[in-house]
């Protein structure tokens, strides 16, 4: 706790780039809407549009299917039921590529909805 705090430091500007690269990756969609994090090493992602009503398990059973696993938010409590925890403790590429793939299948599940 009273050591060099360099490798704090360097991790805090790891986590701070995947949330931003996350957030600039879902930006302007509707269907997964993301509140800036202070601090975290995931972020917690509103899924009310993308959910559709439907169960989120078969939301997040989706996504799976897409390659993109997030943890419902129920398991934080039952009023979580429109959100889910995305975790940013992963390669920077990997948390790049989620978003993609997020974005990619929302918006084209929102156009055959639509």
């Amino acid at each position: 706790v009273q050591g060099p705090q360099d490798a704090v430091e360097t991790m805090r500007r790891a986590y701070e780039e995947r949330r931003d690269l996350l957030l600039a990756g879902l930006a302007g969609q509707a269907g997964v809407t993301v509140p800036r994090p202070q601090g975290a090493f995931y972020v917690f992602a509103n899924v009310s549009t993308a959910r559709a009503g439907r169960d989120l398990w078969d939301l997040v059973d989706e996504w799976l299917a897409i390659g993109v696993a997030v943890l419902p938010g129920t398991a934080f409590g039952p009023e979580y039921v429109d959100w889910v925890r995305m975790s940013l403790a992963t390669r920077r590429e990997d948390v790049v590529d989620a978003a993609k793939r997020l974005r990619e299948h929302v918006t084209s599940g929102a156009a055959a909805r639509g």
